[in-house]
C-alpha cells in the first residue's frame, strides 16, 4: 500500500479531520523512530563502536553525532508545538484531543500531558540552543541551566508519542503500530565497513614496515 492509499484509508476510518492529521503524525513519528534507531546503533550501543569511529575520523564523527542528536531533539519539540504558532497552523500532537472521539479523548489528553512533561527538556533545548541561541546561556550568565537530556529521556518521549498514536489506532483499527521495531541495518553496515577498512589500513602499514608490501599498499585511493 503506497502513501496515498494509506492516507485515504486513514480518512475512510477516521474522517476528514482526524484522518489526514493522524496519517501525517504517524509518518513523522515513524521517521523520528527510524532516525533514533540509527543514532542508537552508532552512538548508543557500545563504547567500542564509538571508539572505532573516533579512531578513523574523530572530528567528523563528533559533527555527525551532534547533528543527529540535535535533529532528534528538535523533531520531538516540533511535534509539541501549539496548534497555531505565529499565526500559522502546525502539525502537532497537541491538536489531537479536539479531533478524537469522546470515548478516547480523556485518555489521549492524559497521555499528551504526560508527554509534555517528559519532553519538556527537548522544548528547552529547542528554545535556548537549537532554534535560538539564548544570550545569557551563551555568556554563561543564565540563572537557569539548560535542561539535562539523555538517551533514556529521548526514548521515554518517543514511547509516549507511539502510545498516543496507538490509542487512536486501537480505537479505529483494533490494531497498533510497532514503532519500536524500526531497525538500522545500514548503520551497522557502516560500522562493519569502517572496521574492515581500518583493519586493512593497519595491515597495509604493517606490511610496509616489514618491507613486505604489494604495489597497492603505496597507491592512493581517491574518492
Amino acid at each position: 500500500m503506497n502513501t496515498d492509499e494509506r492516507r485515504q484509508e486513514s480518512i475512510n476510518r477516521m474522517g476528514e479531520q482526524l484522518g489526514p492529521m493522524y496519517h501525517e503524525l504517524q509518518n513523522e513519528c515513524s521517521w523520528l523512530h527510524y532516525k533514533w534507531a540509527h543514532y542508537r546503533e552508532l552512538f548508543g550501543t557500545s563504547e567500542e563502536r564509538v571508539d572505532l569511529m573516533n579512531s578513523v575520523a574523530p572530528a567528523c564523527i563528533s559533527v555527525i553525532q551532534d547533528a543527529m542528536w540535535n535533529d532528534v531533539l528538535l523533531h520531538i519539540a516540533k511535534l509539541l508545538d501549539q496548534p497555531v504558532t505565529s499565526g500559522r497552523a502546525t502539525l502537532t500532537i497537541l491538536a489531537l484531543p479536539k479531533l478524537t472521539p469522546p470515548a478516547i479523548r480523556p485518555e489521549i489528553t492524559k497521555a499528551i500531558e504526560q508527554l509534555k512533561e517528559d519532553a519538556r527538556f527537548a522544548r528547552d533545548w529547542r528554545h535556548r540552543r537549537l532554534a535560538h541561541l539564548d544570550l545569557l546561556d551563551a555568556l554563561g550568565r543564565s540563572a537557569t541551566p539548560l535542561a539535562g537530556a539523555s538517551r533514556a529521556m529521548v526514548q521515554t518521549a518517543l514511547d509516549h508519542l507511539a502510545t498516543i498514536l496507538n490509542l487512536i489506532d486501537a480505537h479505529f483499527c483494533d490494531a497498533t503500530f510497532a514503532y519500536s521495531s524500526f531497525g538500522a541495518a545500514d548503520a551497522v553496515g557502516l560500522l562493519l565497513t569502517i572496521r574492515r577498512g581500518h583493519r586493512a589500513y593497519e595491515e597495509s602499514n604493517q606490511r610496509r614496515l616489514r618491507g613486505d608490501y604489494t604495489g597497492d599498499d603505496w597507491k592512493e585511493d581517491p574518492i
